[in-house]
């Protein structure tokens, strides 16, 4: 990829990551109108990419959940 290109996904990455954390519903209307291009690939990575983190974080935090519960039950016998 040239460096306008690069420019270009970046710049959709950061906008799709954004719109998918801040405003999950606009986003997945965006979606509907699939397009080929640059700057829809950048999109939809970016969205990917959050929708990833996300999901880590829920793991993450049930995890912690699940290390609590554990510790009040040593603590109770």
């Amino acid at each position: 990829m040239d460096n306008s290109i690069n420019k270009i996904f970046v710049k959709a990455f950061n906008q799709g990551y954004l719109l998918a954390k801040h405003n999950p519903t606009i986003i997945e209307k965006v979606l509907l109108h699939k397009n080929n291009g640059i700057y829809f690939e950048g999109f939809v990575t970016g969205k990917k990419i959050n929708d990833q983190e996300r999901k880590i974080s829920r793991i993450d935090e049930i995890e912690k959940l699940r290390l609590n519960k554990e510790k009040d039950r040593d603590l109770k016998q």
